[in-house]
Order: structure tokens, then sequence, then C-alpha cells
């Protein structure tokens, strides 16, 4: 490794190091992001419930398939995003009002929020992170004077 190679290295390390950082801390965040159990499909402008996870607690609290979901928290709800907007401000355990439609009628419900992500999921996630990482160190310091090397 040459001089001009060398005068990367520093830097490279400084910032691998808190790329790592910030992924390991935004798996943490990720475990910690609630939600509601269930599929949700959006439709001529509603989001529905296509399938609930048997035993969770949305299927406790009376939630079924098939039921739209019209407000979260007294808040218009038309997509995920909406859903997942308002969900997100809340943290485990707490509950949320549901406004939902279910055969013609309206029906309030108050559904307590769950880990919205799996434990697979998240370890998945960390790993196929860390794998990605991992490739990037190598490739940078096997050729650190390539441009490409340096912005992979």
């Amino acid at each position: 490794m040459n001089a001009k190679e060398r005068k990367w290295v520093p830097f490279f390390l400084l910032t691998a190091s808190l790329s790592l950082l910030i992924g390991f801390w935004g798996t943490v965040r990720l475990d910690k992001r609630p939600g509601i159990r269930a599929i949700l499909e959006k439709s001529d402008g509603h989001l529905w419930i296509s399938q609930l996870t048997p035993g969770g607690k949305a299927e406790k609290s009376g939630l079924k398939s098939r039921d739209l979901v019209l407000e979260v928290n007294k808040n218009p709800v038309q997509s995920n995003s909406d859903l997942n907007f308002h969900l997100d401000q809340k943290r485990i355990g707490e509950s949320v009002n549901l406004i939902l439609q279910r055969n013609g009628a309206k029906i309030d419900l108050t559904v307590p929020l769950e880990r919205k992500n799996s434990l697979s999921f998240l370890l998945v996630n960390f790993l196929a992170g860390l794998f990605l990482w991992v490739m990037g160190v190598f490739v940078f310091l096997k050729k650190p004077n390539y441009q490409v090397a340096r912005t992979f």
C-alpha cells in the first residue's frame, strides 16, 4: 500500500465504524417499532384487513378479517403509510382507537400494539447488513486507491 492509498484508510475506518454503529442502532430501533399483527391491503381508496395473526392481540381485541380501517385515533387512514405514521408515534403495549367498518356498520375498537417485526426478520436484516458491511470493508482494504472500492 503506497502513501496515496494509506491516506484514505483512517477516514474509511472511521466512516465504516460509524456506519456499523448506525446499522446496529437501526436494528434495535426496528425491534421497538409498534404495529398491528395483520396483513393489510388497499383497494378502492380503503385499507382493509386481509389476514390476522392467529392469537395476536389484534384478534383478541375484536379485529376481524375484511374489516375496513377508517380512522386511527380520530385520524383518517387511506393507506398503509397513513397507518404506520400514526402507529410509529406510539410504543409497544400502548393502545390505539380504530374506527372500522364491518358489514356496513361502524365499529369503535381499542387495539393494543405489538412488536411489528418478528425476531427472524430482525436477524435476517442485521445479518444482511453485516454481510454487506464486511464485504465493503474487505473490498476497500484490498483496493483503497480505486474510486469504485471507496464508493462501495
